[in-house]
């Protein structure tokens, strides 16, 4: 993605989120050995400050965390008696007794202002129970065989019910598959096409792990880490480094992907009042890894899809006296997801003063030896035009235009 010219490079930088999964509980027990949920895996009730962790982190890395909810331990009104298959205890369900001052706690950080934690859909039982066994897991099985859409849409239901009875629910754009377990590629009979129908738009998954239902050769998302169905992206995510119950994780990613999976214990410690050390631990280790490989760290997961597009399938190459960034995608349904605001690097430093066409500054962060610009595309561009700053006297010609690309309103 990176192409010189005279002693400058011009990059897509590959950008990167956070998401964890197995927030929302407010047990922290696995009750799997008896036919209850994994969980957290910790051995300690999560509280108020275990969301504060989340938004610590975010804060300090300048993101919302995509944050995989699991709604059941919420209910306040018993409505998943109604739903017997998203919990051990079936038609005789009762709500947890959680204290109400903690709730509202937790409650205030999520929706707080400006926020950085983003709820994502990650299951309401999280498994899926027949006549009170558990089976894995809540929306697919351990073939990866869909469940019945009727009983997904009734799940679903239920837990956007739950959140709107918790002040939740708002925006919620995002789902994160339980343990792995999800299929794509049968369209109008498919997952995808259900979820969209809650509003859902990105899924973050590993491909090789899915059932794919659609022929092999209509596209590669093992390899382009992409895949759009039915008005969703699915965005490789890829294995976690560290194993879902570790308390207090050891810091590790290997930075060569747009998704950094983890658990919610990998960022919690067993004592409450030690979490933002942990989470800072984090932090410290991200900011230095992303630095040293050229990654950014995205707003929220609709910005890094966005980049990761960019990155994946756009090219930048000499053009006249500076490069030309050609946003013909590859694929036209990617077009949904690119919107119109993207991130390029110019290496060495050009001190903020390169000139676009068909692009206008919207930000300038001056890195160690180089450039990071925030630019919005100009509405029906399909390219733009970059010359980094050199000192003399500059012009640039206008880009070629064209209707393969739109921006996203």
């Amino acid at each position: 993605m990176n192409h010189a010219e005279n002693r400058f490079d011009v990059s897509f930088p590959m950008p990167f989120i956070i998401c964890v999964e197995d927030t929302g509980w407010w047990s922290g027990t696995d009750g799997s050995a008896y036919h209850q949920p994994f969980r957290t895996g910790m051995e300690r009730p999560h509280c108020a400050e275990d969301y504060r962790a989340l938004e610590d982190l975010g804060r300090q890395l300048d993101m919302k965390i995509l944050a995989g909810f699991t709604a059941c331990e919420w209910d306040r009104t018993g409505i998943l008696r109604h739903v017997p298959t998203a919990t051990w205890m079936g038609k005789d369900w009762k709500p947890p007794e959680i204290d109400e001052a903690e709730r509202e706690k937790a409650c205030d950080i999520l929706t707080g202002k400006p926020g950085h934690i983003e709820i994502a859909l990650h299951g309401t039982g999280h498994e899926y129970w027949i006549d009170g066994r558990m089976n894995r897991t809540e929306f697919h099985d351990e073939q990866c065989r869909m469940r019945n859409p009727s009983d997904i849409r009734q799940h679903l239901a239920a837990f956007f019910n739950i959140l709107h009875q918790n002040r939740l629910h708002s925006d919620i754009r995002a789902f994160i598959p339980p343990g792995l377990k999800h299929s794509f590629g049968n369209g109008d009979d498919g997952f995808q096409k259900i979820v969209n129908e809650f509003s859902i738009r990105y899924v973050p998954t590993v491909f090789e792990k899915a059932a794919r239902l659609d022929p092999a050769d209509r596209m590669s998302p093992e390899k382009s880490g992409l895949y759009c169905e039915n008005h969703v992206l699915l965005v490789e995510r890829g294995i976690c480094e560290t194993d879902w119950h570790v308390v207090s994780a050891k810091p590790a990613f290997r930075f060569d992907r747009p998704v950094l999976a983890l658990h919610w214990a990998n960022l919690l410690a067993r004592d409450p009042a030690d979490n933002f050390a942990v989470v800072s631990r984090w932090a410290d280790y991200l900011k230095k890894g992303a630095a040293d490989n050229g990654m950014i760290p995205a707003k929220d997961f609709a910005s890094c899809a966005a980049q990761f597009i960019f990155w994946k399938t756009a090219s930048i190459k000499p053009f006249g006296n500076g490069f030309m960034a050609d946003l013909s995608l590859p694929n036209s349904q990617f077009t949904e997801f690119a919107g119109d605001t993207c991130h390029i690097r110019v290496t060495p430093s050009d001190r903020g003063k390169s000139l676009f066409t068909g692009a206008d500054v919207m930000d300038v962060t001056h890195e160690p030896g180089s450039t990071l610009y925030r630019l919005r595309i100009d509405p029906g561009c399909r390219n733009f035009f970059i010359q980094p700053d050199t000192g003399k006297d500059q012009s640039s010609p206008a880009p070629i235009r064209g209707s393969s690309f739109s921006t996203l309103k």
